[in-house]
Formats: C-alpha cells, structure tokens, sequence
C-alpha cells in the first residue's frame, strides 16, 4: 500500500510526521509501560509481604 501525502489512516501517519515527533512518542508510551511495570511489581511486593 502506497500513502499518498493526503493520507490520514493509521497505515500512513508515520510518513507525515517528522523522526522527532514519532521518538517523542515513542518514548511518552515507554514511560507509561514502565510506570505500569513499577505498579505491578508493587502490587506483587505488597501481596508476597500478606502471605
């Protein structure tokens, strides 16, 4: 599939945005997966301490 630069769908709109933007995005969802991992792991530490 080609994307023309009219394109909006999701297929496509990594083209128009600049290696800049899509590493900022990157890494904004790469801090929400690791604070998502520190919750679980201190959920984990707090149910091992109950047992």
């Amino acid at each position: 599939m080609r994307c023309s630069s009219v394109d909006t769908t999701s297929d496509c709109r990594f083209i128009l945005q600049s290696k800049e933007v899509i590493h900022n995005q990157l890494l904004e969802k790469q801090k929400g997966a690791d604070e998502k991992i520190k919750e679980h792991e201190i959920g984990n530490d707090m149910s091992e301490d109950q047992c």
